[in-house]
């Protein structure tokens, strides 16, 4: 680390510090709330209000892609194979976007050792616990921190 980059970060995170000590309200980074159920509208809505990147993970779009596919199948499992795959390239995007959400989910509660949800990590570093709602996450969170 170079004298200057070194000093920025010293300015940086002293008046990060003192912007706490003043009882500042500091936007995290990034919010990745993670839930087993739906997010509610307002939750959306209240996270494209704020200066921080808030992403929504969902366990239950696993369940969702499998009631996906398998809806109504045929019981002849040669039927039932096309069947499917007509569905899996007919909903192949959205598929996979499901699909990418439900394991970063599963990740994330394996990474950060997630105990109940709905939770909120918040700049890979804290996890807090019952809320969606990411401005009620982001003022827990300044509380805390106080």
């Amino acid at each position: 680390m170079t004298k200057l980059s070194g000093l920025i970060a010293c300015f940086v995170l002293t008046a990060t510090s003192w912007a706490a000590v003043a009882g500042e309200t500091i936007q995290p980074v990034n919010v990745k709330v993670i839930t087993d159920t739906g997010v509610p509208k307002n939750s959306l809505n209240a996270a494209l209000e704020l200066q921080s990147d808030v992403q929504f993970y969902h366990l239950s779009l696993l369940k969702h892609v499998e009631a996906q596919l398998s809806f109504k199948l045929s019981s002849n499992p040669h039927i039932a194979r096309q069947q499917a795959l007509n569905r899996i390239n007919l909903h192949f995007s959205e598929l996979k976007r499901n699909l990418h959400n439900a394991i970063t989910a599963r990740t994330l509660i394996s990474d950060f050792g997630i105990r109940s949800l709905p939770a909120a990590i918040i700049d890979d570093e804290y996890v807090i616990y019952g809320s969606t709602d990411p401005q009620q996450i982001i003022s827990r969170w300044n509380s805390q921190r106080q």
